[in-house]
């Protein structure tokens, strides 16, 4: 009977140490807690939802203005352009031809496909396409 009392006991204890460790644990957690929302409070930005202020040009873009002009963007536009502009495209008559028929719901028939065979391109092929072997 003294060994099952000691038992009894020594599982009290135990559950005591764990209920102790939960609880350290549970108040080291509430205290992470308290110190992350006191960072979080102390580095919030309190700013006023304001959409005008969004869309107004930044300092640099008000400077690039006053360099370049009204309308802010370099002559040749903001960025390099290295491919083909709509101006470009519409320049060419098989291009302009072909989005009428895509627009017309023909692009795909038979009709569309002799039309645009029998349309010479703007430009003649680049003298890369050419082979000197026969």
């Amino acid at each position: 009977a003294a060994r099952v009392a000691f038992r009894v006991e020594e599982w009290h204890r135990r559950q005591a140490e764990i209920e102790a460790r939960l609880k350290a644990l549970e108040k080291e957690r509430d205290e992470r807690e308290r110190r992350i929302q006191a960072l979080v409070d102390k580095v919030r930005v309190t700013a006023e939802v304001d959409p005008e202020r969004v869309c107004q040009a930044t300092e640099n873009t008000a400077n690039r203005r006053k360099k370049t002009g009204e309308s802010g963007l370099a002559p040749g536009g903001l960025f390099p352009c290295h491919g083909f502009t709509e101006e470009k495209l519409m320049k060419d008559p098989r291009f302009r031809l072909q989005s009428a028929l895509a627009s017309a719901g023909l692009l795909h028939s038979d009709y569309a496909r002799q039309v645009l065979s029998a349309v010479c391109p703007s430009a003649g092929p680049r003298h890369m396409q050419s082979s000197a072997f026969s």
